[in-house]
């Protein structure tokens, strides 16, 4: 499904006109490393770049970005890491 995400309707658009796909199996894996509020979201921009994103959705915050999914994967261990071993 991954593979076919930018062919699905966008889950949002903003004023920019950047799209936003929730990446299910990323944020599940934030979920169980305890980041319940985290989600990650495929984008496209609208001049046709891609990457993921990671949002804090509680803080509306940008935690992190990367194309592949073992950048995301990494970025999200890291941020389990700083918050847990303060």
């Amino acid at each position: 499904m991954t593979a076919n995400i930018y062919t699905m309707p966008p889950d949002f658009v903003n004023e920019q006109g950047t799209e936003f796909w929730l990446d299910k199996s990323s944020s599940e894996y934030a979920h169980t490393k305890g980041l319940t509020t985290t989600n990650v979201y495929f984008v496209r921009h609208k001049d046709g770049g891609k990457t993921r994103l990671i949002i804090d959705n509680h803080l509306g915050k940008y935690l992190g970005e990367d194309t592949s999914i073992e950048g995301i994967s990494t970025k999200l261990d890291m941020i389990y890491l700083d918050r847990n071993l303060k």
